[in-house]
């Protein structure tokens, strides 16, 4: 029988409905809440911004315009955050904790060693450059980049350095996300039915213009062949590197897994991608209260690691009779292959949410092609942009709100939503926070340091009709 290599990205329940071995798990817009990292503190940091080991950011604007920066403080004055953060053993590390994904003992009867699960999380928020890109650099020591998954992501490049160590660039969009707010739905023993159900009519209740991503280390690649089945029946359990080194995965919804299924070397026995894609039907509301159904976008990129392992050689151009998408919502599906750099873009085709669930069959081509690749030795970065020649006045960073104690008025402020006298003000922790602050009555409470995460809803009656205004802000606790 084929296995099913799960990767999850999405709500930590919709981790119990997976049986298989998981390749990667990743929660969209959840790291933005997790304590940033200082400069050096995972033992291969060299450059001057003081997030995690990000050596630098590009930010280019709708109208090509890029910039380069080092340091946090320019960046902040730009309008753009950055977020980094090394998990270990599902713990976030803290700046004595390594991010070296090396091996541990091998397990009784496994063949492939064990090792903690280590990853990396990015993020990237610039609600001024809606429409623009960013491309953030970073540095991983021997953590050796393989598989990213999240949000957003339109490039990722590896290189190697000469001493061995590896830098990692992610290229994402600038773009809203919508959130249904739906998720506590799944916290019932029918939770996941209920909340695909509610996701077929639901209105965004949040939106925002932040791009996350998880990457993980080529460790979490290998594979016991009893736990997936490459190119026919094994004779004995072995540990094989799933083809996937290079891929990424990446789709604008609140909720996104996917996972493979490799047959054997019949040319007939397709390859068949499963992905679970799940958002809001509509879009948050504007200024006027419209909402728009919300287009989906949900998009895997085949390294060619992978295009190798179906009979895809260099000049190989999957015919479109390889490749199939079916939505399990019943709508059509056409599915745009694109060439980058060594591999093949393919975006589903998929046009909306709530729950499409596109199925990717991909037939071989040929018989696999044996050979071994290494990364890059540099990166492709974007080329800055000329200088202007005046004097350009940088506006000064906004000093972020911090408290250990703040009132549910004073939150709505800094949403800047106004609170008429008589209005109604309910103060949400999203869950991601839930360890660094808590709502006590109307006042929301530092639990300790780091970055909270607040929905602020705002409810005006008048004439026996209620409008609630709500908004998602970030704060700084102080414990």
């Amino acid at each position: 029988m084929n296995r099913l290599i799960r990767a999850l990205v999405a709500v930590a329940l919709l981790l119990s409905t997976a049986t298989a071995a998981s390749i990667g798990t990743s929660t969209e817009r959840v790291s933005a809440a997790a304590a940033t990292l200082t400069k050096g503190s995972w033992g291969f940091c060299t450059e001057a911004i003081t997030v995690g080991c990000v050596e630098s950011v590009y930010l280019t604007t709708p109208a090509g315009v890029t910039t380069k920066y080092t340091d946090t403080t320019a960046l902040s004055a730009s309008g753009a955050q950055i977020a980094a953060s090394c998990t270990v053993a599902g713990q976030y590390a803290s700046a004595a904790t390594s991010c070296d994904p090396g091996y541990a003992v091998a397990g009784s009867g496994n063949p492939c060693p064990g090792y903690q699960p280590v990853f990396l999380m990015f993020d990237v928020i610039w609600p001024t450059g809606l429409g623009g890109s960013a491309t953030l650099v970073a540095a991983t020591g021997s953590f050796e980049p393989s598989f990213t998954i999240g949000s957003g992501t339109s490039n990722v490049q590896v290189s190697q350095n000469s001493d061995g160590t590896y830098k990692y660039a992610w290229t994402t969009r600038i773009e809203e996300h919508h959130q249904s707010g739906l998720q506590p739905l799944m916290s019932s023993p029918s939770g996941l039915s209920d909340y695909r159900t509610a996701l077929l009519t639901a209105v965004a209740k949040s939106h925002n213009y932040m791009s996350h991503v998880q990457v993980w280390p080529r460790q979490h690649l290998m594979r016991s062949t009893t736990d997936v089945l490459l190119y026919g029946e094994p004779g004995s359990a072995t540990c094989v590197e799933v083809p996937f080194r290079g891929a990424w995965a990446e789709a604008n919804a609140e909720s996104f897994s996917w996972g493979f299924r490799i047959g054997t070397t019949d040319a007939s026995t397709a390859a068949r991608l499963t992905f679970d894609a799940r958002a809001p039907h509509f879009t948050y509301p504007d200024a006027n209260g419209k909402s728009e159904v919300y287009k989906a976008r949900i998009a895997v990129f085949l390294p060619r690691t992978y295009l190798d392992s179906i009979g895809c050689a260099d000049a190989c151009d999957l015919p479109a009779s390889a490749i199939d998408v079916q939505a399990q919502d019943g709508q059509s599906a056409a599915p745009k292959v694109t060439k980058l750099g060594d591999g093949l873009y393919v975006d589903m085709g998929i046009e909306h949410y709530s729950a499409p669930d596109p199925v990717m069959t991909i037939q071989r081509v040929g018989a696999p092609v044996n050979r071994v690749l290494t990364p890059k030795s540099s990166l492709d970065l974007p080329a800055e942009s000329p200088r202007a020649s005046a004097p350009v006045t940088v506006p000064a960073a906004v000093k972020p709100f911090t408290f250990s104690r703040t009132t549910a008025a004073s939150v709505a402020a800094q949403a800047k939503i106004a609170v008429p006298k008589g209005a109604r003000v309910v103060l949400t922790v999203l869950s991601s926070s839930a360890k660094v602050c808590r709502v006590t009555g109307s006042t929301l409470k530092a639990l300790k340091s780091g970055t909270c995460r607040v929905t602020v809803a705002v409810s005006v009656t008048k004439s026996g009709k209620t409008k609630t205004t709500r908004k998602t802000v970030s704060l700084s606790a102080t414990s």
